[in-house]
């Protein structure tokens, strides 16, 4: 509705009301933008804690939350597909979501969860017959089991790594995450984890208090949410800024490659933002989680110093400050590669549409974020 209305008022860029649109737009679900940003996560992160099959020598083993018809779930099983070459490098061992539960040890079919994937079923749909003799698929209609299986699923099902793709807020808490731990199998008291590694694909979904007792308990990598699926949203504000830009009928005509330059940079973004929180990890020893809160923090303190000076050095906040070379530089970089940014180096009068503040952010943001990614947590909160 209110792309409409804003057309039907004459507003100049209807189409940068809204995002994820499905014609002159990049829609998160057939892209499958945030699973991206979370694939990349999780491979940083299996490296980084020794579980990658190209270091193992074997198969990873993955569960998930949410369903094989669901957008980040769902996205998510046919980027691990093509990336580990189905069971070559990954076994799901597990998944459940509101109609069933799946679990194999040996590996759920992977043609199967594709087949479901791609024709948009729910895993209840799941054929039986390509569960290994191990395996089980347990409906939740109708079935106190299943519900239980279901509720269960989080805490129990064990796997190398644990993609929350679906579920509601809280899933994992305080009260319940005592259960997310085991005695280990040499007879000690040792406490072991379900899953050592757990990237969060959905948001909210472990409470801050069972992330605290996952790392102290047993240390849990918990890759937190607000780092491991924001290329949902970063995929929002280029979709915005292309709205500014370009027509749309220029979107549509170059889409395709438009959302390839923006999947780059997504995956670009990612492994930036990855490598720099293991790295922290490494120098500090802490927790993940709170590596990213700072991270988050520095990087919009440092863009509001940015934004600051540039308005400081040009009140009126005229051309004079967007033909500084370095502003213009910061600018066109924050573009993804293609045409887009082909478009606007041919057409610079092309971000006359971009309102100044908005260009300002830009580029503070810009700044920011690469500077912090290069030099580190502890220089960024070192700067006045």
């Amino acid at each position: 509705w209110i792309y409409s209305e804003a057309r039907r008022r004459g507003h100049p860029s209807p189409a940068s009301f809204m995002s994820s649109k499905a014609n002159a737009g990049i829609n998160h679900k057939t892209y499958g933008v945030t699973s991206e940003g979370v694939a990349v996560f999780l491979d940083i992160a299996l490296r980084r804690c020794g579980l990658h099959p190209s270091e193992t020598g074997r198969p990873f083993t993955v569960k998930l939350s949410g369903g094989p018809s669901g957008d980040v779930a769902g996205n998510a099983l046919k980027v691990l597909h093509r990336m580990y070459l189905g069971d070559e490098g990954c076994k799901v061992v597990g998944m459940c979501d509101g109609t069933a539960v799946a679990e194999d040890p040996n590996g759920l079919s992977w043609s199967e969860l594709l087949h479901l994937v791609n024709s948009g079923l729910p895993l209840a749909e799941y054929d039986t017959n390509a569960l290994s003799p191990t395996g089980v698929l347990v409906l939740t209609d109708n079935n106190p089991e299943g519900v239980r299986r279901r509720n269960t699923f989080p805490l129990k099902v064990r796997a190398d790594a644990f993609l929350p793709a679906g579920g509601r807020p809280g899933t994992i808490n305080a009260d319940n995450v005592g259960g997310f731990f085991h005695l280990a199998d040499d007879g000690s008291d040792r406490k072991v984890p379900c899953c050592p590694l757990i990237v969060e694909g959905a948001n909210l979904y472990i409470t801050p208090e069972a992330r605290d007792a996952m790392w102290r308990t047993a240390g849990v990598t918990v890759v937190k949410d607000s780092s491991a699926n924001k290329s949902g949203v970063t995929t929002s504000s280029f979709e915005v800024l292309a709205s500014l830009l370009l027509t749309e009928e220029e979107f549509v005509d170059h889409k395709e490659s438009i959302v390839h330059g923006v999947l780059e940079r997504l995956r670009e973004q990612a492994a930036l933002e990855a490598e720099l929180l293991f790295d922290e990890r490494e120098k500090s020893g802490m927790a993940l989680p709170k590596i990213s809160e700072r991270l988050s923090a520095a990087i919009i303190r440092l863009h509001d110093l940015i934004e600051q000076r540039l308005h400081e050095g040009c009140p009126d906040a005229g051309k004079e400050m967007w033909q500084r070379a370095g502003v213009q530089a910061a600018l066109f970089a924050h573009l993804p590669e293609g045409v887009i940014r082909d478009m606007v180096k041919k057409e610079p009068e092309r971000w006359d549409a971009v309102p100044l503040s908005y260009r300002a952010s830009i580029v503070a943001s810009r700044i920011a974020s690469r500077a912090i990614y290069s030099n580190g947590l502890g220089w960024a909160e070192r700067v006045e």
